[in-house]
């Protein structure tokens, strides 16, 4: 059995808003049904001055997973 690990792969989550983001991260929760761990929360400015905070956290990797489909690479 392959390790876990390497099947996992970053991803994230984002809001417009502290609050938008706590929102967006229990709506993950419940869409994963697991306690997530998310890591390097952060505010970051698009090339526009929009501002967004961001959740990073480690998803498993599925063989559906649309960066797998034919040209997403």
């Amino acid at each position: 059995m392959a390790d876990e690990r390497a099947l996992s792969i970053a991803n994230f989550v984002r809001a417009e808003s502290p609050q938008g983001l706590r929102r967006s991260m229990l709506i993950n929760n419940a869409r994963l049904g697991a306690m997530v761990v998310y890591f390097d929360i952060s505010q970051v400015v698009d090339d526009k001055g929009k501002r967004y905070w961001i959740a990073w956290f480690f998803d498993t990797l599925k063989g559906n997973d649309p960066i797998l489909s034919d040209g997403a690479l």
